[in-house]
């Protein structure tokens, strides 16, 4: 910390804001790379004819794939318009910008402390300038009925099995950015209420739903789990509603029934210890089945088993390494168990199995 605050000697700043003469007002920059992305909304205030504030209605701020909210920005701004810095004590972050004299951007240079490291990101940023009829109008009362809802999506085409089927959603107001980008941040709306169905063959088979929040973002995933998770092309129907404003859109995604998704010509066998059940014995010590006969190998290779109990009352496994077995219990109680596979080039998989047992 006293590194970083060495470092920021002299531009910690008292209030955010600051008279400069130059064109910041009334604009965005907004910025994205493979892993940062930034947004950054400049408003002025009118003092009189001859003098405007400047200072910042919004920031949007992803380092590393992490969303960070600024509390405290503080606002330097030099009066030729060719520098800017933002700094945030809190966050230990430190904003420059350097406009381009060539190009309508600016080089910004991100400073963080964290976890007692400073590392420095760097980020173009294009110049968007806003319309000021609709900035003048911000501060009263929208006739929110005639927000022109868009949306942006991005979803996994094709995902195996053990893998998550991931969605991303943007949500924009089309009456400031009537043909959004994935990567755009301009118009952004939060609040949006977002579904999404995934149907196999006209089937339902799960709903993800929710609300865009952090610059109009929503994002959720699906677990495709093994030999229940049916292969095949899935349809992606997306909802969203905002007051009396609503969109929808359908794309395609597809099942493989293979979670061998490496590039590797070996494959990796697949361990099944059956579906979970629940049995009644009659007398206290009476076997339980436990199945991994529904396991597999891609190659045909050969298979090792081992069943271990991971919880419930301690028992007896009569055979370890047998692909099917059994096991006895005195005591009503759930039971856990985990087969592991190995095959022949060493590679190996494992599932649970849950087994309810009542005396």
């Amino acid at each position: 910390m006293l590194l970083f605050m060495m470092i920021f000697q002299g531009i910690f700043f008292t209030s955010m804001n600051v008279y400069a003469d130059n064109s910041l007002e009334n604009i965005h920059l907004i910025g994205i790379n493979e892993k940062n992305s930034i947004d950054i909304r400049f408003v002025d205030e009118l003092d009189d004819v001859s003098k405007k504030n400047i200072s910042i209605d919004n920031i949007a701020l992803v380092i590393s794939d992490e969303e960070i909210q600024l509390s405290e920005p503080q606002l330097k701004i030099t009066p030729s318009n060719k520098y800017f810095r933002i700094f945030s004590e809190p966050e230990d972050i430190l904003i420059h910008g350097y406009k381009n004299l060539n190009d309508n951007n600016y080089k910004i240079n991100i400073l963080h402390l964290s976890h007692d490291n400073l590392k420095k990101y760097s980020i173009l940023a294009d110049i968007h300038y806003e319309e000021k009829e609709y900035l003048e109008n911000e501060n009263t009362e929208k006739n929110n009925s005639l927000l022109d809802l868009k949306i942006t999506s991005s979803h996994d085409f094709r995902t195996f099995w053990k893998d998550s089927f991931n969605i991303d959603i943007q949500s924009f107001d089309g009456r400031i950015n009537p043909n959004p980008k994935q990567s755009d941040f301009n118009g952004r709306i939060d609040g949006v209420d977002v579904i999404v169905n995934l149907s196999l063959d006209d089937v339902l088979i799960s709903t993800l739903s929710g609300v865009t929040s952090n610059n109009g973002h929503w994002e959720d995933e699906f677990y495709v789990k093994e030999n229940i998770s049916a292969p095949g092309e899935y349809t992606v129907d997306i909802t969203a509603t905002y007051l009396e404003s609503n969109i929808s859109k359908s794309s395609s995604m597809f099942v493989i029934a293979d979670v061998d998704t490496g590039s590797s010509s070996s494959s990796t066998p697949i361990a099944n210890a059956g579906s979970d059940y629940t049995v009644t014995i009659p007398i206290p010590g009476c076997p339980c089945d436990l199945n991994g006969s529904a396991s597999s190998d891609p190659s045909g290779s050969s298979l090792i088993y081992l069943w271990t109990q991971k919880s419930g009352t301690p028992v007896v496994i009569l055979d370890e390494n047998a692909q099917t077995t059994t096991f006895t219990s005195v005591v009503s109680d759930t039971y856990v168990f985990e087969l592991k596979v190995t095959n022949s080039d060493g590679k190996t998989d494992s599932d649970t199995v849950v087994i309810t047992l009542t005396l």
